[in-house]
């Protein structure tokens, strides 16, 4: 007997608010506090694009190797979030419109192969997310040009070795990641 081992792509689960949408812009813009803002009837589709995020989703739908999907959370208590995600997505990031997952565990995810690109661990479960978190808005990982370095750096090593795909941090991510499950959980 032996096992078939199959050339599964990699999954890039890109969390809206933060990474995308710059939530926390418009919340300040507006005057408001985050629990404030979410909400809001209306606020989320107003949310302006966060710098580079249109170049690095067309860039990342054009590999080979990863696939890319957008993971949200929406506010227990507003009922049209979801409506309002799902129409700025296809208004602003059209190529992700129908690759929405809307769940409140960031968790239940992925495999240890993939990856979630969020900007707060300790909201969603995403410190959990059981594949790489990369932490966007962090010293490592501030803008979307180091995220991209990242996965271009994954891309070319699966057209090298498809059976792979790795660029050698996965075990540094994970021992972060574990680390980042102390986070105490803030109000927003």
């Amino acid at each position: 007997m032996y096992t078939r081992k199959y050339d599964r792509p990699i999954t890039i689960y890109l969390d809206q608010d933060g990474p995308l949408a710059d939530f926390q812009g418009a919340a300040d813009a507006a005057g408001l506090e985050p629990g404030a803002a979410k909400m809001q009837r209306g606020f989320y589709r107003g949310l302006p694009l966060v710098p580079g995020a249109k170049e690095a989703v067309e860039e990342l739908l054009g590999f080979h190797h990863l696939h890319v999907f957008v993971a949200t959370k929406i506010p227990d208590r507003n009922p049209h979030a979801a409506t309002e995600k799902i129409l700025w997505l296809n208004q602003h990031l059209p190529g992700l419109g129908e690759r929405i997952i809307i769940t409140p565990n960031k968790a239940c995810l992925g495999t240890l192969d993939d990856y979630l690109v969020d900007d707060r661990a300790h909201k969603a479960d995403a410190s959990f997310f059981p594949g790489t978190f990369i932490h966007f808005g962090s010293a490592e990982y501030p803008d979307w040009e180091a995220v991209m370095k990242r996965f271009r750096t994954i891309e070319a090593n699966r057209d090298e070795d498809p059976a792979t795909g790795s660029d050698g941090r996965e075990e540094d991510d994970r021992a972060r990641v574990r680390a980042s499950r102390s986070v105490e959980d803030d109000p927003d």
